[in-house]
């Protein structure tokens, strides 16, 4: 992980203190990450990184293979994806890598509402 951060200008992100001071001594960016709960990581690396969390999809990476995701044509994923799904949704994506599909469901609902709280701990932080 250190060798690939290095390469290619990359942040590692670790728990490891010892990986993270290694990381220090050898010049790469590192940012020990203190919590375990993944809003507070996600804070930590938006106060720390400066980073935004995008509600859309338009430069999301696959969390499969980390390929670019595209929006795609309902008919180009109707024999991939349930029959409900295609009924119940008009915006689909598809992995240019690995061909994961998709859609704006339950899980999509559920990571958004956790990017505008976060988003509200962090503004509200800032004050």
């Amino acid at each position: 992980m250190l060798n690939v951060a290095q390469r290619e200008g990359r942040v590692l992100l670790t728990r490891d203190t010892t990986l993270a001071e290694k990381a220090r001594k050898l010049g790469t960016k590192v940012v020990l990450v203190e919590s375990n709960s993944i809003e507070e990581q996600l804070i930590q690396l938006r106060k720390e990184l400066g980073l935004s969390y995008e509600k859309t999809p338009a430069k999301a990476l696959c969390p499969e293979c980390n390929g670019e995701i595209l929006e795609v044509s309902k008919s180009e994923v109707s024999e991939l994806v349930p029959q409900g799904v295609l009924e119940a949704h008009e915006e689909f994506y598809r992995c240019s890598q690995c061909g994961k599909v998709y859609w704006h469901g339950s899980h999509w609902r559920s990571i958004t509402k956790r990017v505008v709280r976060i988003e509200g701990k962090v503004s509200s932080s800032e004050k």
